[in-house]
């Protein structure tokens, strides 16, 4: 496209954007998207019978593989079920007991908040053992069964317990959000937004009920 005397520069079609095609008058803009819907329109119906074949034959693939929905969720819960977030989440939170003082001393020395930090970790020392053992199946070919549903269960909820005794040490600084930089000390900065988006860690990949209908029907044999 030649340029005109005093006008603009020549549009190069190789290069061009949705922002250069803003900025064209309205004729030539609508001429311009109006050819490119019909333009893709043609390819995109070209492709709908290859993506057709491409996902029956993953399907297939994945069935072959013993890879299920069922398994896949299966597999999808493990992760969730994983225990590095609540132990990271742990260390943590002894590190805001340790610079919050009450008089002389730090809220890490209290026997109290120790004996519930250490139940806490102590259920997260055990759930690792049972994440190790779900890895050491998958490891050895086994798929993810029923028992994943426990690790989702088990996690979720110590993630959110974890969450709960962080907030209430930080007691009104726990109520921040993305403040300024200096309003809270820098290892509290992100624990109101972590709080509040743990809270969905027990619905994401099947809600917690769901989860114990699962573990009543396929483990204990419970009636429907």
């Amino acid at each position: 496209m030649a340029a005109q005397p005093g006008g603009p520069p020549p549009l190069d079609p190789t290069s061009l954007t949705p922002g250069a095609v803003n900025q064209l008058p309205e004729a030539v803009r609508s001429v311009v998207v109006t050819s490119y819907n019909e333009a893709l329109t043609p390819v995109f119906l070209f492709l709908l019978p290859l993506i057709f074949i491409v996902e029956h034959a993953l399907a297939r693939l994945l069935i072959e593989r013993g890879l299920t929905p069922k398994a896949l969720l299966g597999h999808e819960r493990t992760l969730i079920g994983s225990i590095a977030p609540v132990l990271r989440s742990i260390q943590h939170l002894k590190r805001i007991a340790a610079t919050k003082r009450e008089g002389d001393a730090t809220l890490l020395d209290d026997p109290a908040l120790r004996d519930r930090i250490a139940s806490l970790e102590l259920r997260a020392k055990a759930h690792q053992m049972a994440n190790y053992k779900a890895l050491a199946d998958q490891a050895a070919g086994k798929h993810p069964g029923p028992e994943s549903s426990i690790l989702k269960i088990v996690a979720s909820t110590l993630q959110q317990q974890v969450d709960e005794l962080t907030m209430e040490i930080m007691g009104p600084e726990s109520l921040t959000w993305f403040n300024p930089d200096g309003a809270v000390p820098p290892l509290e900065a992100y624990v109101g937004s972590r709080f509040c988006y743990d809270r969905a860690v027990t619905i994401y990949g099947g809600s917690n009920e769901i989860q114990k209908n699962i573990i009543a029907k396929a483990i204990l044999n419970l009636p429907s």
